[in-house]
C-alpha cells in the first residue's frame, strides 16, 4: 500500500523490510474484524457483548480495542491510515464512484463505526490525519495508475472521503484550529488531475469549514481561504463544462418555431372537426 511504501521503502534483498511489508498487508483485515467488536459494544447491550466476547464489560472491550490500535497509529500513522482506506472501501455502500448521481456515496453503518473508532484514538488528532493524508496523496501520485486503482477503486478518492467524514465529525473549536493543516491537504488535492469526486470533496471541506468558522481574524488566512475557494470553484466549473455533451439542452441550438401559432390553430381545427363528427353518433 502507499502507506507502507511511504514509511518503509522496500529494499531488494532486505529480509526485515520484506517481513514488515508482509505483516502490514494483514492490517486491513484486522481492522475490518475489529469493526464487529467495536460496533457490538457501541450497541449498549452489555449482556450481549458479554456473551459474544468473554473479555469483560462493554467499557473493557472498548479499551482493549483502543489499546491494540493506539500504539500502531502512534508509530506508523501513514501505514494505518492507508489500511483504513482499504477498510473504508470494503465497507462502503454498493455505489460506484463515477456513476451519475453518486460521485460520493453516503457512509454505510460500518463506515460510520470506522469514523467513530478513529475519533476515539487519542493520537489520531486532526493534524496527524491531515499531515499523513497529504503524504499519502503525494506518494500515491508517483505510482503507476494501475497500482493506484487496485481492486477497482481509486485510493485517492477513498482517502479524501475518509478524511472528509473525519473532518465532518470534529467539534467546532477543533475545526477552528485546523485551517493550516487543512490548507496543505487541499493544496495537495488540487494537484490530483481530472478527479471529480476529489474536487467535490474539496468543496465540501471548504463548506464545512465556513459553516463552522464563518469569521477569520487572520488576514493571511482569509486570503488563502478565498484563493482556495476560487480554485476549487473553477475546477468544479471546468468539470461541469466538460461533462456537457451535444445532447444536453445547454449545448443544443434551439430556435422559436415561426409558424407555431398556425400549427396550434390547425390542431384546434382538426379537434373541432372530430368533435362535430362525433355529435350525430351520440
Amino acid at each position: 500500500s502507499s502507506g507502507i511504501n511511504a514509511e518503509w521503502p522496500l529494499r531488494p534483498g532486505d529480509s526485515v523490510s520484506s517481513s514488515k511489508h508482509q505483516m502490514l498487508q494483514y492490517v486491513p483485515r484486522c481492522f475490518d474484524a475489529l469493526l464487529d467488536v467495536w460496533m457490538n459494544w457501541k450497541m449498549g447491550d452489555t449482556a450481549k457483548v458479554g456473551n459474544l466476547y468473554p473479555w469483560g464489560e462493554a467499557h473493557d472491550v472498548k479499551q482493549l480495542v483502543l489499546n491494540f490500535v493506539t500504539p500502531l497509529f502512534k508509530k506508523y500513522p501513514a501505514s494505518m491510515l492507508s489500511s483504513l482506506c482499504e477498510v473504508w472501501h470494503l465497507n462502503r455502500r454498493n455505489l460506484i464512484f463515477g456513476r451519475p448521481g453518486h460521485l460520493v456515496s453516503v457512509p454505510s453503518r460500518r463506515q460510520a463505526a470506522l469514523i467513530d473508532l478513529l475519533l476515539e484514538i487519542k493520537v489520531c488528532t486532526f493534524d496527524v490525519v491531515f499531515k499523513n493524508a497529504q503524504k499519502l496523496l503525494n506518494t500515491a501520485a508517483s505510482h503507476p495508475k494501475d497500482s493506484r486503482e487496485q481492486f477497482g477503486f481509486s485510493f485517492e478518492v477513498e482517502l479524501i472521503h475518509l478524511c472528509y467524514e473525519f473532518f465532518r465529525h470534529l467539534k467546532t473549536p477543533t475545526v477552528q484550529k485546523s485551517w493550516v493543516h487543512l490548507l496543505h491537504l487541499l493544496r495537495e488535492c488540487a494537484t490530483v488531475p481530472s478527479n471529480p469526486p476529489i474536487t467535490l470533496l474539496g468543496l465540501g471541506f471548504l463548506q464545512l469549514y465556513l459553516s463552522k468558522c464563518p469569521t477569520m481574524d487572520d488576514l493571511k488566512g482569509k486570503r488563502e481561504l478565498q484563493e482556495m475557494t476560487s480554485k476549487f470553484v473553477d475546477m468544479a466549473t471546468e468539470i461541469a463544462s466538460k461533462s456537457l455533451t451535444g445532447n444536453s439542452w445547454f449545448g443544443k441550438k434551439t430556435e422559436v418555431l415561426p409558424v407555431y401559432n398556425e400549427v396550434v390553430s390547425v390542431k384546434k381545427e382538426k379537434s373541432t372537426d372530430c368533435d362535430s363528427a362525433l355529435i350525430p353518433l351520440l
